[in-house]
């Protein structure tokens, strides 16, 4: 099956509610947030999608990241990933 990760510079309190909430916690294999002890690196460095790619066990090249931020899609483009920039009203459309 398809194997998913969570990259986000928000802190895990906030995710792991935010994904309780919508019902997603067993859609995911791992989480990596901004306020991880061992988050070497923040967005827009690649190192949180390397860290997510290495996990995963898989090259960056053969993953996706879909990103709501400027800083998101430059951290997964320097990684190496495949990006789809999401839209929102928070963003701007990212333009």
């Amino acid at each position: 099956g398809l194997r998913c990760a969570v990259v986000s510079s928000g802190s895990r309190g906030y995710i792991e509610k935010a994904l309780a909430a919508l019902g997603l916690v067993d859609a995911f294999d791992f989480i990596i947030a901004g306020d991880d002890p061992d988050c070497a690196q923040h967005k827009p460095q690649p190192w949180p999608y390397l860290e997510a790619a290495r996990r995963l066990g898989l090259q960056p090249a053969q993953c996706v990241a879909f990103e709501d931020s400027l800083s998101g899609i430059r951290s997964a483009q320097g990684a190496g990933l495949r990006v789809v920039g999401v839209r929102c009203a928070a963003n701007g459309g990212c333009e």
